[in-house]
């Protein structure tokens, strides 16, 4: 079996190109907030709640196209997991302006980890230091600080709650913590963002086959309340998915081996190596410089998508309890 190099002190410590990638799609991100939305107590979701609504895009976003029959408390709970993806200006044509995209935030979605295959090690000599990058793991340390921040705005507050449902989503993705250097990548895949491959006879940009590991969602998020009812029923069954025994709190080991961040993204590194990478073993191509996927693009052994949509129910699951956890250390307001 291929092993892993990870040098000493390596997170926040190497720099690679950066990645344009969403970790999960908006069934996952709700699915997970879902989650954790459900073992809330009712004090709890109020003051989340409470705090929401000082979010500048509360009416235009978390509080829009709520589905029928589903309180705006919980809607714009679910919500506030995907705001973080909503403010990136990547849309053709863009009419939001600096007033929503100002918000985002690129480099605080994921950490270059790199994994380098056994067979390339002189592509480790060409990664430079860079202690001073910006990564998730110093983003979730910020975000939290300013929660818990008594001089802190109710708004500012708002927008970093936001930032943590989203990014303790983005840290179980496992390809949001790695990114593979080979023959084929020697300048890195970008979490996967160039790694093209098959699977179930169709072509697949590997970051994108693990966001969409639980499940695919049609249209887009700006759709009116039909749509979001309809995706609301999804998230309630793969939430419900999520409640089987082999998910719960007594089952994940990890809840009470790994309670830290920095933890969790080791996590995902693991995981990414040994289940998306296959320890170095999945065959993939580069994409064509306008994204494309080749035809050439080799095919996945046939137990592969098992393997990723068991590994990504399992880390949703480890990312709702957690999610609720955390929300339960925080500082928030209780009038």
């Amino acid at each position: 079996m291929r092993r892993l190099l990870v040098p000493l002190l390596f997170f926040g410590l190497l720099t690679v190109p950066a990645q344009r990638a969403e970790a999960w799609n908006e069934l996952g991100h709700m699915a997970i907030a879902k989650v954790a939305y459900d073992q809330a107590d009712d004090g709890l979701k109020l003051r989340v709640f409470n705090l929401l609504k000082a979010h500048p895009h509360f009416d235009e976003y978390l509080a829009k196209s709520c589905p029928e029959g589903i309180g705006v408390q919980e809607w714009a709970w679910l919500r506030a997991s995907i705001w973080p993806d909503w403010i990136r200006h990547r849309r053709e044509k863009e009419t939001r302006g600096e007033r929503v995209y100002k918000f985002s935030r690129p480099d605080d979605h994921y950490i270059n980890v790199p994994f380098i295959d056994p067979a390339r090690l002189d592509l480790f000599k060409d990664l430079k230091s860079e202690p001073d990058k910006h990564d998730i793991l110093a983003a979730f340390r910020q975000r939290v600080g300013e929660i818990n921040l008594r001089e802190a705005s109710a708004e500012d507050k708002a927008i970093a709650l936001c930032w943590l449902f989203h990014l303790v989503g983005d840290v179980h993705q496992p390809l949001h913590c790695c990114t593979f250097y080979s023959a084929q990548f020697p300048e890195g895949d970008r979490g996967g963002t160039r790694f093209a491959f098959a699977s179930g006879g169709k072509r697949h940009q590997l970051h994108r086959f693990w966001d969409e590991a639980l499940g695919d969602v049609p249209g887009s998020d700006d759709d009116p309340a039909p749509r979001q009812g309809k995706l609301y029923k999804r998230i309630a069954e793969v939430a419900e998915s999520l409640r089987q025994p082999d998910y719960g709190r007594e089952q994940l080991r990890e809840l009470r081996d790994n309670p830290t961040f920095p933890a969790w993204v080791r996590e995902s590194h693991g995981w990414a190596v040994k289940t998306a990478y296959r320890n170095g073993t999945l065959q993939g191509v580069p994409t064509k410089p306008d994204g494309s996927l080749p035809a050439n693009a080799p095919a996945a052994a046939n137990d592969y998508e098992t393997a990723a949509r068991a590994l990504a129910r399992q880390r949703a699951a480890l990312a709702g309890h957690r999610l609720a956890d955390k929300l339960k250390e925080l500082k928030l307001a209780k009038d």
